[in-house]
């Protein structure tokens, strides 16, 4: 096509509102990012010439200006403003969210102090904690877990400031800002969490869990974990968290069943073979070994009086699948097995790490 003088189309819209079809004579849409507030647009048409790319300009919070270039037929301008329309739709929020402030960084021990249950006024729990599934092995991250399922990072602008991104682990555009209050004596009391168009919202925490650090042993390898209990007396019933593949530590499974704690069951999590306060090289060793020491895990459990002998279990993702059938054929005593994502093939059907 040759290209003439381009005419902007304006289009109006809701930002909440979300348009997952694509007309029927659009054949693919792709999408590339040109500035902070420019997306670039490629249409292909079922029954037409490709469209050219198109620059899509948010004006404003709830305008987007659409400069189609390129000698259309009426027709084809008509396709592609509802082609237009049903992306613009998806992607007005995030031209219209605030920028991602620059992070600074922050000490992981500072940031352990925002780390806990916080209960949502309007009911409901989120969970911070340090996490390092989005930032690598050994650079955790302050993340927060809502039992809604949406999983944030949190950046740190300033003492007590946060943002978010649009997803996990994005930090831009901004989505979300999060600010943390004080009680008269220093401690982080409350969270107020501030979405781009959305009612502010605000959690307090709550001390609903107990933690403490534990070690045992399975021969000469020493494991480190950490036990959360619920805060109430009793015996518990609880459940070992089994590692997947790779230098996993006792935090990163326990997203999966953190919620559980609430609920009257207690969480151990322990760093593997060479990862954390763990002695040992978990590269080195065979599944057996590993199922190892979630035996390791289960026979400490069974010794402590708050934990409910009879009823304890394994909880694991990926990798588990084949680690922990061989640790409950060496426990009889078993309650319980959670397979998360496990294996359905053996392992020499598979990649292994």
């Amino acid at each position: 096509m040759t290209p003439v003088t381009s005419r902007p189309l304006i289009l109006s819209v809701a930002r909440t509102m979300i348009v997952d079809r694509r007309p029927a004579n659009v054949a693919s849409i792709e999408t590339s990012r040109v500035s902070s507030a420019t997306r670039r647009l490629n249409l292909t048409l079922l029954n037409d010439a490709t469209v050219p790319a198109i620059p899509v300009i948010a004006t404003n919070a709830h305008q987007i200006t659409i400069s189609m270039f390129g000698a259309m037929s009426m027709r084809s301008k008509a396709i592609l403003a509802a082609a237009a329309a049903s992306v613009v739709l998806r992607l007005a929020s995030a031209f219209a969210a605030p920028q991602a402030s620059a992070a600074r960084v922050v000490d992981e021990k500072i940031l352990r102090e925002y780390t806990g249950v916080y209960r949502w006024a309007q009911g409901g729990f989120v969970y911070l904690q340090m996490w390092e599934e989005g930032s690598g092995f050994g650079k955790p991250m302050l993340v927060a877990f809502d039992e809604s399922g949406e999983v944030r990072t949190l950046y740190p602008t300033d003492r007590d400031q946060f943002f978010t991104g649009i997803g996990f682990a994005l930090a831009a555009p901004a989505e979300s800002r999060i600010e943390f209050q004080r009680d008269r004596i220093g401690r982080i009391a409350s969270l107020t969490w501030r979405g781009d168009g959305t009612t502010p919202r605000t959690a307090r925490r709550v001390e609903v869990e107990t933690r403490e650090d534990v070690r045992f042993s399975n021969g000469s390898i020493q494991l480190a974990g950490t036990l959360i209990s619920p805060a109430t007396r009793g015996r518990h019933p609880a459940i070992i968290l089994v590692h997947g593949s790779g230098a996993q530590n006792r935090e990163q499974m326990l997203p999966f069943a953190r919620f559980l704690v609430r609920h009257g069951i207690a969480l151990l999590g322990y760093d593997k073979r060479g990862v954390g306060g763990s002695t040992g090289d978990w590269n080195t060793a065979s599944f057996d070994d590993l199922a190892g020491d979630a035996v390791a895990a289960f026979e400490y459990l069974r010794t402590r009086r708050d934990i409910d002998p009879a009823q304890i279990g394994l909880l694991g993702v990926s990798q588990a699948g084949w680690i922990m059938p061989l640790a409950a054929v060496r426990m009889k005593e078993l309650a319980f097995l959670i397979s998360i994502s496990g294996p359905g093939v053996p392992a020499s059907e598979t990649t292994i790490d």
